[in-house]
């Protein structure tokens, strides 16, 4: 579903994945969203890859451009996103703060999963 310039929205994420020249993305779920009305999370899926350059700093900041854009049209129900990168290419999908919650746990069972 896409709405409320999710289009523009996916062309920053695109266009960082190119400034950072993220060839190797293969698999980054990024989980996100409000927490009351100052204050935000974030759960990357295997972060600690990305956490050393620009492209985390540069995506945090976007994740709250995002997020505050996202509350000017006052969706208390769909404020939290859940951004797909696979092979270099960006989907989003908006979703409930259960959905949100739900995803990262399941990401956090893969990753345990991967460890062993």
């Amino acid at each position: 579903m896409t709405s409320l310039g999710d289009e523009k929205i996916l062309a920053r994420i695109q266009q960082l994945i190119e400034q950072f020249n993220m060839v190797k993305i293969r698999d980054l779920v990024i989980v996100f969203g409000p927490i009351g009305k100052k204050a935000s999370y974030s759960y990357w899926s295997c972060d600690e890859n990305y956490r050393g350059n620009g492209f985390f700093y540069l995506m945090q900041h976007l994740l709250e451009v995002f997020i505050e854009y996202r509350g000017t049209f006052n969706l208390t129900q769909l404020n939290h996103g859940i951004i797909k990168i696979e092979c270099r290419t960006a989907s989003i999908e908006w979703v409930n703060e259960i959905d949100a919650e739900n995803k990262i746990v399941k990401l956090k069972g893969e990753e345990s999963e991967n460890i062993r």
